[in-house]
């Protein structure tokens, strides 16, 4: 009695990790009906109340989708587990990108289905983006300083004339290369 009682209870915790996880989470069996979906998974896809139960793969996806998924879902059913990147329509046919994983359901050696872990990866390549185009300006800004500090060398060598800098918090005295020509340094 009392192991019934904490299997319900896990089962209980399961369930809750289950439909709480951000992560979306389906089984799709052999014949690639979904047994399975939780919570984030039906609205990525835009269903509600498990309505996914007893839907084709095929179906929710869509032909040219279904298509492109279809070597991972074969690879998977052949026991292969998958980890793969693509681009799914959303709501307004918004692209949204995704990190999927299909990991083979095994039982005795037979295939019996995959389970389907989708993560929604929107907010990371919209960081992956930004931090490419400040890339781009930090090299853009350090090509103009060096352009900028040779044209300074050229002006102080043409001029005959140097320059130095005191960093006062630091106490840091520097000199131009010209300004060590100018004293024979």
């Amino acid at each position: 009695m009392e192991q019934s009682g904490s299997s319900s209870i896990f089962s209980e915790y399961a369930n809750a990790a289950l439909e709480t996880v951000p992560s979306m989470l389906a089984y799709w069996d052999r014949d690639l009906i979904c047994r399975y979906a939780n919570n984030a998974y039906e609205m990525w896809f835009g269903v509600t109340g498990h309505s996914l139960i007893g839907t084709s793969i095929r179906d929710l996806l869509g032909p040219e989708l279904f298509a492109r998924n279809e070597p991972y879902m074969c690879a998977a059913l052949r026991g292969e587990a998958q980890e793969f990147e693509r681009l799914v329509p959303g709501p307004l046919g918004v692209m949204r990108p995704s990190l999927a994983a299909y990991l083979p359901h095994v039982v005795d050696g037979e295939v019996l289905g995959f389970i389907a872990q989708v993560t929604d990866v929107t907010r990371l390549h919209r960081a992956r983006s930004l931090a490419e185009q400040k890339t781009r300006e930090a090299i853009h800004t350090n090509a103009l300083l060096r352009r900028v500090q040779d044209e300074l060398k050229l002006a102080q060598r043409l001029g005959e004339m140097g320059s130095w800098c005191w960093e006062v918090d630091e106490d840091i005295v520097s000199w131009s290369e010209q300004l060590y020509l100018l004293f024979g340094l």
